[in-house]
């Protein structure tokens, strides 16, 4: 019985979490770590799914990423995969792309599943010092398991200011609606504020980056807030953790996660894991993994 409660209760969360596919949860794998408190981070090649201002303002021309991840393996096993990429064509201008795809289990039959996909591109502006701002677009296709096909667009809007210790940010994320043969319905819109800091304790041998993400999703009144910090030894291991918590776990469980990254030649393997600690703990045994290049 016990069991068939908590089934119910991860469909009902999944549905709630992934809405009309993909676009509440980021397939990054370094800020997965931090309890997914990316909105003031920089995701590399998935900075088109953290804050694509943050690909503005880096010091790097180029950057792509890959991740994979288990979500909710013991319950509705859905697995989610993601490529990014960002380019600079010149000091002030940037643009992105990336491609997410999602298999979920959406009914508690063998076969139940949906296929869920985005297409997504963005374009980045460092417009003065230490500011930045960018717009991405998103084209999202869905298979229900009835058969039923769903095709809709979003955007955001991300704004980060960045000084040399830290970096504060906004974004507005999933301005849009899907469309389905039964209705339209608007994509689970939020807004995010966001800081993270780069302190260095130690010289080249430990540095310490906190951040704190808060986020305001409208279409539920829910507010959900996560802290994290990544330790980084010697400019090539890293041990990240943090806890997110939601004021309605009926709609966003709260969570802890850990991870651990190592860098080399520019780079990049990343794994985190997820530890549910919500009413419906429906997220512990959530895992993800990336590979990340930059230059």
């Amino acid at each position: 019985m016990k069991k068939i409660l908590l089934l119910i209760s991860a469909m009902f969360v999944t549905v709630s979490l992934f809405g009309q596919g993909l676009v509440n949860v980021t397939p990054d794998v370094r800020t997965s770590g931090m309890a997914d408190a990316y909105t003031a981070m920089y995701g590399k090649g998935f900075s088109i799914y953290t804050n694509s201002a943050s690909a503005a303002l880096s010091d790097d021309d180029f950057a792509i990423s890959a991740s994979y991840s288990s979500w909710q393996p013991e319950m509705t096993d859905n697995n989610n995969f993601a490529l990014g990429a960002f380019y600079k064509l010149s000091d002030r201008y940037t643009v992105s792309l990336g491609f997410r795809g999602q298999m979920m289990k959406t009914g508690v039959f063998v076969g139940d599943k949906s296929t869920n996909l985005s297409v997504d591109a963005s374009f980045g502006m460092h417009i003065i010092e230490g500011f930045a701002a960018a717009i991405n677009l998103h084209f999202f296709y869905d298979m229900l398991m009835t058969g039923t096909q769903g095709i809709g667009g979003g955007a955001d809007i991300d704004l980060m200011y960045s000084r040399k210790y830290f970096n504060v940010a906004l974004s507005a994320r999933n301005l849009g609606v899907m469309s389905y043969p039964s209705g339209t319905s608007m994509l689970p819109m939020d807004i995010r504020l966001g800081y993270s800091g780069d302190y260095e304790v130690v010289d080249d041998i430990l540095d310490i980056t906190p951040a704190v993400d808060v986020n305001y999703l409208l279409n539920s009144s829910t507010v959900t807030a996560g802290i994290g910090a990544e330790f980084e030894f010697i400019d090539m291991i890293s041990l990240r953790g943090g806890y997110r918590f939601s004021a309605d776990n009926s709609w966003w469980p709260s969570y802890a996660t850990v991870g651990i990254g190592v860098e080399f030649f520019d780079f990049a393997i990343d794994a985190a894991y997820y530890i549910g600690t919500g009413v419906t703990d429906v997220l512990t045994n959530s895992f993800k993994v990336g590979l990340s290049y930059k230059f």
